[in-house]
């Protein structure tokens, strides 16, 4: 195919990508419908961990963008948003810089795939650290390679700085530091010079404590910020964390089909599409197969190193109940999916295939975009039912009471997680009418208890998986 065809199809993709960003600012969110986005919600009008504002670990660099935003933006959940899509557009250098490593002068193709699939676009729109993520993960990718082609010394400091302001963005991607790793060894065998590998762990570290040291002191000393640490790690690997050291024995492959199939194909690469799914299925058969049959590049071995690091990481330690956390892993699939296939098939009939599916996946993040706009999430049906009812009550709820908070509601709620606590405290409201939610109830079921005989079912109220997996589906029961 001549350079002048390649290059209409590229102005073409560039214009579909303008399209998707005006999609992506007008359907961006101004609502909390989950206890993490009021944290970071919170966490821009007051920045206090001790109140869960946000929750531990912070996210300072995620807040602070917030906050900057917020400087002409009223709406603190509308500031997260706008700086989440604008560090989701710059990384779009830092993709077609690696792109073209890959496959020259059609990285703009890749980068097409790799900004538009649809689980990112919808994340990106949420007030949420994930998305700034995904892009500064993107910087931090770029700068590896680009330092490793450097011969000046400072030069090569770039990624240890990007990385702590990736890790002061979402901490949970700490796996990816893997990369420091690969660039510090292969710098290691070019000169087999520990002192200078030392220091560049030392600079590493030190850009790592200037958001570290920032929060110690906002909680006021070493004591109360261990103390927090403490807290979260103990919490993170228990119920609520979701990871495997909660899961019962002989789970293991249940939680990996569920991360592999539905997490991440289902969900994070294909938006829960059909077509993709089937089509990106066939598409990385296709890229493995090339990539056996070839040599690995410096590039390759990066991203599967970050890939399989991040991979067992998200497995294991992550709430297997959120496919966010899978968001790394799909990118990089994406990136490496299309830089092998553009390499394999060469031809102008590929290019035509390519651009069909890219129309698709572009019409599907739009339309999912359009829905979590127009869509209004199970908890806020929850809250208008309640708002509507006249008899004195009081709702029992597990993490829903977090957006009640926020919604500043009329009616009383409260938050319990024991079956113990909750008898003791429904002997106070003989005069009202008692409701607990579907996940107060199976928490307790949990606990051992056999609730049904005192269970009557008032409603039930939902909305999609994709956009709040965890509390798309809310049932309302009145205690007999």
């Amino acid at each position: 195919m001549g350079n002048r065809v390649e290059k209409k199809f590229q102005w073409f993709y560039f214009f579909m990508i303008g399209i998707l960003l005006f999609y992506m600012v007008q359907n961006s969110l101004s609502r909390v419908s989950s206890w993490d986005e009021v944290d970071f919600a919170l966490g821009v009008v007051q920045y206090d961990l001790l109140r869960m504002q946000p929750h531990f670990p912070g996210y300072p660099y995620f807040i602070l963008g917030g906050m900057l935003f917020s400087t002409f933006l009223q709406d603190p959940i509308k500031s997260l948003v706008y700086f989440n899509i604008f560090i989701y557009i710059t990384s779009f250098f830092p993709i077609y810089q690696l792109a073209k490593t890959a496959v020259q002068n059609r990285g703009l193709f890749v980068t097409s795939f790799v900004v538009s699939f649809p689980f990112l676009t919808v994340i990106t729109v949420q007030p949420m650290s994930e998305g700034a993520a995904i892009a500064a993960m993107w910087w931090f990718l770029w700068s590896l390679i680009y330092a490793r082609n450097q011969k000046r010394q400072w030069l090569k400091l770039l990624p240890s700085f990007l990385f702590s302001i990736l890790l002061g963005i979402r901490l949970s991607y700490i796996p990816l530091g893997i990369g420091l790793i690969w660039l510090w060894l292969e710098e290691w065998k070019d000169h087999k010079n520990w002192k200078k590998i030392i220091v560049h762990l030392l600079f590493a570290l030190f850009f790592q404590s200037v958001w570290i040291f920032g929060l110690i002191l906002s909680e006021g000393g070493l004591h109360s910020f261990l103390s927090l640490a403490i807290s979260f790690i103990n919490g993170h690997f228990s119920d609520w964390g979701g990871a495997i050291t909660v899961e019962s024995d002989g789970s293991i492959g249940e939680r990996l089909s569920q991360f592999v199939l539905y997490n991440l194909l289902w969900t994070g690469i294909s938006g829960q599409s059909v077509i993709l799914s089937i089509l990106y299925l066939v598409l990385l058969g296709i890229a493995l197969a090339f990539s056996i049959k070839g040599r690995l590049t410096k590039l390759d071995v990066l991203l599967i190193s970050s890939f399989v690091a991040y991979f067992f990481w998200a497995l294991l330690a992550q709430n297997i109940e959120k496919p966010r956390h899978v968001l790394p892993l799909a990118s990089i699939c994406v990136f490496f999916i299309w830089t092998k296939c553009l390499l394999s098939f060469r031809k102008r009939t590929f290019i035509w295939f390519m651009t069909a599916v890219f129309v698709f996946q572009a019409y599907v993040s739009i339309d999912l975009l359009v829905k979590q706009k127009n869509e209004t999430p199970a908890v806020h049906q929850f809250i208008h039912f309640l708002n509507e009812q006249e008899e004195p009550f009081i709702v029992y709820t597990w993490e829903e009471t977090r957006v009640m908070e926020y919604e500043n509601v009329s009616f009383q709620h409260k938050r319990l997680m024991t079956y113990s606590l909750f008898l003791q405290d429904i002997s106070y409201y003989e005069d009202r009418t008692i409701y607990v939610t579907n996940h107060v109830v199976e928490g307790f079921e949990q606990q051992g208890f056999d609730l049904s005989n005192r269970l009557e079912k008032v409603a039930e109220f939902s909305s999609s998986e994709i956009f709040d997996p965890v509390y798309s589906k809310i049932i309302l029961y009145k205690w007999e």
